[in-house]
């Protein structure tokens, strides 16, 4: 007999507590609520992508142990303690730790300040454990070469841009300004940050070659969608995007294609400490960082990460242009593949583009000019014609 579906709570403990939050800070409260679950249950109760069901059950446990006599605070402790003993990496360890604690708190499970220092005591302390790895150029271009347009845009806009996942996660079509190539071949296409980890909206840059990927992902976006929704009514399921969302995936999503493109890459390599990849996506925001630093200075880098500076935003008053041309400094370090051409380039090729426009405007002239000379015209109509043609070649 077929295993019958878990319906849905009627008021979800779970769901109901995140509703309450952003979605990268309800992302990160989620994991470390299913991780206290996991550890009361005594194993893990879903499998890498939490489906529609398992979360159900999730919802479904949590209602069972709110109405339970468990002593909710002891548990709160043992489930701190054990991650001091598996050794979870400190901040990890601490988004959990908050995770579990505000989500009993919601409910009204207020825990005794006696445990709350105990569990305080254990829990792990110092900062990052996994020995990250660092990008340079060569790198991402060997991941890129594994992933499809989806991928390619979505890295491509990270890295030089600087924005974070949940930033990137929530753009949309809307919120990217492409300016007229005709008029403004050099000025950088931009996107606006509405949603921020900090509350502030602001304008970030991305390059060309990044510029050109969106491009080539949006021509795909249609068979995406539709691979998308047929996939999900295989499984039962309503897909749930934006239809104007830029990249219409979830986090979830994004590791996986990210580990997959490291593991065809032979770049997959795991700390032994803590198990997390060495080269994370998240470090791409690094890697802007170091490269604007480098060739724009700290004070550009800092502004278009969005991190507040010392004097209070007071740098936020300058011109638009400032930025852009602080940015186009910087972009070729930030390009990974292609060619950025500096300004005296691009204005010779421009001028060649009109050069070569004048050659053709004459050369139809003189194709224009041929029968005219064949068509039994007078030798004087004929001298006439010629001498206009040679005066216009002269011209040009």
């Amino acid at each position: 007999m077929a295993k019958q579906a878990t319906q849905p709570n009627a008021d979800p403990p779970i769901s109901k507590f995140l509703e309450r939050y952003r979605k990268s800070t309800s992302y990160i409260y989620r994991c470390g609520i299913l991780e206290f679950f996991d550890f009361l249950n005594g194993k893990r109760m879903r499998g890498f992508n939490c489906t529609t069901d398992e979360f159900q059950n999730y919802e479904q446990f949590a209602s069972d142990y709110l109405k339970g006599k468990r002593d909710k605070g002891r548990d709160f402790f043992l489930f701190v303690k054990n991650m001091d003993e598996k050794k979870v990496a400190p901040k990890t360890a601490n988004t959990r730790y908050y995770a579990v604690r505000e989500w009993l708190k919601f409910h009204d499970i207020i825990i005794p300040d006696k445990i709350k220092d105990d569990a305080k005591r254990f829990k792990p302390k110092g900062g990052r454990r996994t020995d990250f790895e660092y990008f340079d150029q060569k790198t991402i271009g060997e991941i890129l070469a594994h992933g499809d347009a989806r991928f390619r845009a979505f890295v491509l806009v990270l890295a030089s841009s600087g924005i974070r996942l949940g930033e990137a996660l929530n753009l949309k079509w809307s919120d990217l300004t492409i300016p007229d190539r005709q008029k403004y071949p050099e000025k950088p296409a931009s996107l606006f940050i509405a949603e921020t980890k900090t509350g502030n909206s602001r304008k970030v840059f991305i390059s060309r070659e990044a510029e050109m990927a969106l491009a080539e992902w949006k021509k795909v976006i249609p068979q995406y969608r539709l691979n998308a929704e047929k996939r999900a009514r295989n499984l039962g399921k309503e897909s749930k995007h934006n239809p104007d969302a830029i990249f219409p995936i979830s986090l979830t999503v994004v590791y996986e294609l990210w580990d997959g493109a490291l593991r065809d890459a032979g770049l997959l390599n795991k700390d032994e400490r803590t198990r997390r990849t060495r080269l994370n996506v998240h470090r791409l925001r690094n890697f802007f960082s170091v490269q604007v630093s480098s060739k724009a200075g700290d004070q550009v880098s800092e502004y278009l990460l969005g991190h507040e500076d010392q004097y209070g935003h007071a740098y936020d008053g300058r011109a638009p242009v400032y930025w852009e041309e602080a940015y186009r400094k910087a972009e070729p370090a930030l390009t990974i593949s292609g060619v950025v051409l500096p300004s005296r380039e691009i204005e010779e090729l421009r001028k060649l583009n009109e050069d070569l426009q004048k050659r053709m405007d004459t050369y139809e002239l003189i194709l224009r000019a041929i029968p005219a000379l064949s068509g039994g015209e007078s030798v004087q109509a004929q001298k006439a014609d010629l001498e206009a043609v040679r005066e216009l070649l002269q011209k040009k």
